[in-house]
């Protein structure tokens, strides 16, 4: 790999400037007065029982509130729930989240989407740790199995469904999901866990965490191996990891937080542009630095991804996959990668009363990021900038609005923003308006706006492609627009008979700008562009049960109609419904606990049926050397179940369990092969099996 070219001192200097002249002045103008809390008749449990208590989030509007007074939807995933259900991955965890699009292509690889958006790399889906963002500059894409985390150390995940761009920025654009670690002060002592299982599945954690006088610690380190599920033999993943965290107390409530972590392996990606990406090595670390006073709060956030990555000849897409086949990459052609991305991110956060009906959240964010690779032009680095403001006025239980505000600087889309017919509004938005007329009976409405800026890649591409009749240069284009999206969603939350939670919402999406490729066979030349429009309307309805204190069970079921516009390579346009996203999804599960150690977790997913046209041109106007002509097809629609079954004893410290993911052994795809033909048999995308996995926990 390549030396990188990246000016650590210089990259580092620019963000402390600029931090001294952002954060300062908001630090000595924001009150210090602490939002007011809720009254307490409304912090009562959800149904007033013991057994179920009332359910908090922190990511719907960037302060702790309960589940249905927040501006969106929301899903919580506990540590229990993540320990009970087997799961091993963090995508299979999210397959039970209603709206969400989870497709896994190998035992390392899976996208995560929302609401009728999915694709591999998807970049809509705004994917948090403890609050700071793990997406990479370069192309967008969130690695989940190289975070440096253990499922074992998650606290909880909030998954916010619907545009939250007015208070997180880009790629807020379908969802928002925080994973939530365990902070230092959440646990004492020493934890171990060791699962192993079909597939030569090998997953350890260990932590440990203790208190010395002020001082908070915790620190764990984990191991997460897998083989490919078939077909390609060898490491699917093999990645060692370790995270670190500290708490120092000034006073009961001002701390200063210190939270640093890495991951590194080897493993496999799949791009449908271009095929099977083997991961050489793949090594990512950050650091952040936090303050916090009352309502004030300050981090700074660092973040490194180094990556050497290769495609081989026999495992290009277009290997003869092209139409006709004499369009096909040369012999002994390979696609080298390396990339080195950087992000320095600095933020501050106050909030304050503005009355006894009216808070404020005010704050700031810089972000430096600095790319290196040889698939764009240069070293390129950017400074992007944003400030927002988010006001809630609540008069009791009967009526609360929110309204957020954001103004965000990115250098190569700041000139679309501005007013007049060919400007996009300068501020990004957020209203919602809930209320309670009836006491267990809430509705909520809001309108946003939320928009995902071009990555690196998009922007600067430089690289070429060697086919057998000439070679294809993919050039980056600067003047790409961001993608916008328009939302208006409807909810309604119905708490029955003390025993029954039901939940229900709609959306209807408008998204411009939407991103493809143009190719002009003259000069063999591919650049991005706006070329496509789309809207969505759909909506999920939940229902969570308890049919005593240990068995509960839970429903959802998810519609998604997308319709798109898309431009021709004759300049007109043509309307479809898109089947790339199930129409319809479903799952169900029950969850028993019971005092004398005794556990157990089913839960069945259903997801429908999928349509892929032929990768990224319109059928109606086939290039020569588009990468378009490359088929993709149908995946059918499949059914998961997934069992869990535990046993904890010695006084609850220690468990043992059994899991069996696709417990049928449904062998099914989730995203399309390629079409193939008799000269090339391979296979890209994985058949996802039957998963049996032991695990044993202890904590001592």
């Amino acid at each position: 790999m390549k030396t990188s070219r990246i000016n650590y001192y210089d990259f580092a200097s620019r963000i402390i400037t600029t931090g001294l002249v952002m954060w300062i002045p908001l630090f000595l103008l924001l009150s210090p007065a602490p939002v007011r809390a809720e009254d307490k008749t409304y912090e009562e449990g959800i149904f007033e029982v013991e057994e179920w208590a009332p359910e908090y989030v922190v990511t719907a509007a960037r302060f702790k509130q309960r589940v249905e007074d927040a501006p969106s939807p929301v899903t919580i995933i506990s540590q229990d729930e993540i320990r009970e259900s087997g799961a091993t991955t963090i995508g299979d965890l999210l397959r039970n989240v209603p709206g969400l699009e989870v497709m896994q292509f190998s035992p390392s690889d899976y996208a995560v989407g929302a609401r009728g958006q999915n694709k591999p790399f998807e970049e809509g889906v705004l994917a948090l740790l403890n609050g700071k963002s793990v997406y990479t500059e370069f192309n967008g894409m969130v690695l989940w199995e190289f975070l440096d985390i253990n499922l074992t150390d998650i606290k909880r995940i909030e998954i916010i469904r619907g545009p939250g761009s007015a208070l997180y920025g880009a790629n807020a654009f379908e969802a928002i999901i925080n994973i939530i670690t365990l902070s230092p002060e959440d646990f004492r002592g020493n934890y171990a866990s060791f699962t192993a299982g079909e597939g030569n599945t090998y997953i350890g954690s260990l932590r440990h965490g203790g208190q010395a006088g002020r001082f908070s610690y915790l620190a764990s380190a984990g191991w997460d191996e897998r083989d490919m599920e078939e077909n390609r033999h060898g490491i699917s993943k093999r990645i060692p990891k370790g995270h670190a965290s500290l708490i120092y107390r000034l006073g009961e409530d001002s701390a200063l937080t210190f939270d640093a972590g890495g991951s590194g392996g080897v493993g496999k990606l799949f791009y449908d542009h271009m095929g099977l990406i083997k991961i050489n090595s793949l090594y990512q670390y950050h650091s952040t630095i936090g303050f916090q006073k009352g309502p004030l709060n300050f981090s700074l956030y660092w973040h490194q991804l180094v990556a050497d990555l290769i495609c081989n000849n026999e495992d290009i897409l277009s290997k003869g996959r092209l139409i006709p086949p004499l369009v096909d990459v040369a012999e002994g052609y390979s696609w080298p990668a390396n990339m080195d991305n950087q992000v320095l991110d600095g933020e501050a956060q106050g909030s304050f009363n503005l009355g006894e009906y009216n808070s404020v959240i005010v704050g700031g964010e810089s972000r430096h990021a600095a790319v290196d690779s040889d698939l764009i032009d240069k070293y390129r680095a950017q400074i992007i900038w944003s400030a927002y403001l988010q006001h809630q006025f609540k008069y009791r239980r009967f009526l609360t609005t929110f309204l957020g505000l954001r103004y965000d600087y990115h250098p190569a889309t700041h000139k679309y923003f501005g007013f007049g017919p060919d400007k996009i509004f300068p501020l990004i938005y957020k209203f919602s308006v809930i209320s309670s007329p009836l006491k267990d009976h809430t509705f909520r409405f809001s309108i946003g706006r939320a928009y995902v800026n071009p990555n690196v890649y998009y922007l600067f591409n430089d690289n070429d492609f060697q086919f057998n009749i000439g070679t294809l240069h993919m050039a980056g284009n600067t003047e790409l627009k961001p993608r916008l999206l328009t939302s208006y969603e409807g909810g309604y939350q119905a708490d029955l008979f003390r025993k029954l939670r039901f939940k229900g919402n709609f959306f209807y999406n408008e998204m411009t700008n939407l991103w493809g490729t143009s190719t002009n066979i003259d000069n063999l030349t591919m650049i991005f562009n706006n070329a496509n429009r789309q809207t969505s309307l759909g909506g999920e309805a939940e229902l969570e049960v308890m049919v005593t204190p240990w068995l509960r069970g839970f429903a959802n079921y998810s519609y998604a109609h997308v319709r798109e516009t898309i431009s021709t390579e004759t300049g007109g346009t043509r309307e479809r419904t898109s089947r790339k996203t199930p129409q319809h999804k479903a799952n169900s599960g029950l969850r028993l606990n019971l005092d004398n150690g005794l556990s157990a977790y089913l839960a069945v997913n259903w997801v429908g049926d999928t349509s892929w046209p032929p990768n990224m041109n319109d059928p109606e106007n086939p290039g020569l050397l588009n990468p378009r002509i490359i088929e993709l097809g149908k995946v059918d629609s499949y059914l998961l179940l997934n069992l869990r079954v535990g046993y904890a004893f010695w006084k609850k410290q220690a468990e043992v369990g059994l899991a069996a993911f696709n417990l049928l052994d449904n062998r099914h795809l989730e995203f399309p092969n390629p079409s193939q033909n008799s000269l090339n048999q391979l296979t890209y995308v994985e058949k996802v099996g039957r998963r049996i996995t032991g695990t044993i926990s202890i904590k001592f």
